[in-house]
């Protein structure tokens, strides 16, 4: 009954998915379905926070109805998975380490801290 676009198939002209269809896609370690609201589908797909996840190889479904948003904020699970949106700024991926990142930065913080302070 609820089909919405993806990043699967995106195009001008987009064909729907069921989240039935969605799960089977879902990457081994994903345990969860990943969301993106905006205005346009055009938008969603150029958006920053969807990038990251693409670039990980996982599918978002793109949002671009308003009632959308409100049935995913109503809905929270679907076949004991968890709709997760990935445009809150809670959102980490399922490989993302937060220490591993800290330690880049410091790493990059160190790296660059001549060009910092002459900043």
């Amino acid at each position: 009954m609820l089909r919405f676009s993806t990043t699967h198939d995106y195009s001008d002209s987009p064909s729907l998915t069921s989240l039935e269809e969605y799960i089977e896609r879902m990457a081994d370690n994903q345990k969860d379905i990943y969301f993106l609201g905006g205005e346009t589908l055009s938008d969603i797909y150029s958006s920053p926070s969807i990038k990251k996840v693409l670039k990980a190889g996982y599918e978002v479904l793109m949002l671009d109805e308003t009632i959308d948003e409100f049935v995913f904020q109503h809905l929270d699970t679907f076949d004991e998975k968890k709709l997760v949106n990935i445009g809150k700024g809670s959102f980490t991926l399922p490989n993302d380490n937060p220490e591993e990142e800290k330690k880049k930065l410091k790493r990059l913080s160190r790296h660059y801290k001549a060009l910092t302070d002459y900043w």
